[in-house]
């Protein structure tokens, strides 16, 4: 209710003789009044919607999660290996920089000139920290020659968003899980921080046997360690007898190329490829089995700046894209090739 609505209801029913002119002394006081009964009918119809998962949001969806056995994940931080030249030794908790952020070694270690490989951290949690092998790395340490970073770093996970964590109550509250079931090995697998989606293959290696397929946070190849939390969490709850493999999902390139009607070509190649991510992410792992032509021809028509396209091709057809019966694949953007009529 507004408080306009309010005050009109509380000067209809004022029964004393008093001025209830705007500006006199009832109105004032009605007025302020009014402003605060309708900020409790606001937050009212806020606590109203936080007692539905549907409509439940941050520690209150966390209230309806746990209720229902689930907790939310949180975020953790990146690790990896830098290659460190030097003299003398590099103590434990020694500070790089890269991409304005903190790492710290995990390990003490003995210098060269050569290089050695220093496990270290991100501080900062959050795929924040999954920087690149390209990234510039720096520090203070008068010891130190150079350093990069040997691989990409993996495992920073940013904390399980509403949505993602909502689907997964409902999921597990409409599809029962039971007696080491397909749905529960699926549940087991999502409860690992890290780990997105994940598809579970019965039987696949003979009787006894189940293959779980998981596609982690960043939608690239999993990391041993991420594979190993994984089945270690689904070993310590499985039924007895039954044998666990975890691999890696595998990606279905997506190549797409067409001729844009546009005044600012990098501005809408950006934007359509950020449509595209997106929707490949989201049908990523689910019962849709192909990839719409069309939808992704309204991603680019729909573009601020783009007035039209033309010689649109995805995998070099102009039909829908059928993942087929390999249900280890996700599709993943691959190549985008828009030039300018």
């Amino acid at each position: 209710m507004e408080a306009n609505d309010i005050m009109a209801n509380i000067l209809e029913n004022l029964d004393i003789e008093a001025n209830k002119i705007e500006g006199g002394f009832a109105y004032d006081i009605i007025a302020a009044v009014s402003h605060e009964i309708a900020r409790f009918y606001q937050y009212a119809e806020y606590l109203f919607s936080q007692q539905y998962i549907e409509t439940a949001t941050n520690e209150y969806l966390d209230y309806l999660g746990e209720d229902n056995g689930l907790k939310r994940k949180e975020a953790s931080c990146a690790e990896g290996y830098l290659l460190v030249k030097g003299t003398g030794v590099l103590e434990a908790g020694s500070v790089f920089t890269a991409d304005e952020l903190i790492f710290k070694t995990d390990e003490a270690a003995s210098l060269s000139t050569d290089g050695v490989l220093v496990k270290a951290t991100c501080l900062e949690k959050g795929s924040i920290g999954n920087i690149g092998a390209s990234a510039e790395v720096e520090t203070n340490l008068s010891n130190v020659t150079d350093v990069s970073v040997r691989e990409a770093f993996t495992g920073g996970s940013d904390e399980e968003t509403d949505i993602a964590y909502r689907n997964r109550i409902l999921e597990k509250i409409r599809k029962p899980a039971t007696s080491g079931n397909v749905q529960q090995i699926k549940n087991w697998a999502m409860e690992v921080t890290g780990v997105k989606k994940a598809r579970v293959f019965p039987l696949k290696n003979g009787a006894g046997t189940v293959e779980v397929a998981v596609l982690n946070d960043t939608y690239t190849t999993a990391s041993t360690e991420l594979l190993e939390d994984v089945k270690n969490n689904i070993d310590s709850k499985k039924p007895v007898g039954m044998t666990v493999t975890v691999v890696s999902a595998e990606s279905f390139d997506i190549n797409i190329s067409a001729k844009l009607d546009t005044t600012n070509l990098q501005s809408a190649t950006q934007t359509i490829g950020t449509k595209i991510d997106e929707y490949l992410k989201e049908i990523s792992y689910t019962d849709t089995k192909i990839v719409s032509y069309a939808k992704i021809g309204e991603m680019m028509i729909t573009t601020l700046g783009v007035d039209d396209y033309s010689d649109y091709t995805l995998n070099g057809g102009v039909n829908n894209i059928n993942l087929g019966s390999d249900l280890m694949k996700y599709p993943k953007l691959n190549a985008l090739a828009l030039t300018e009529v």
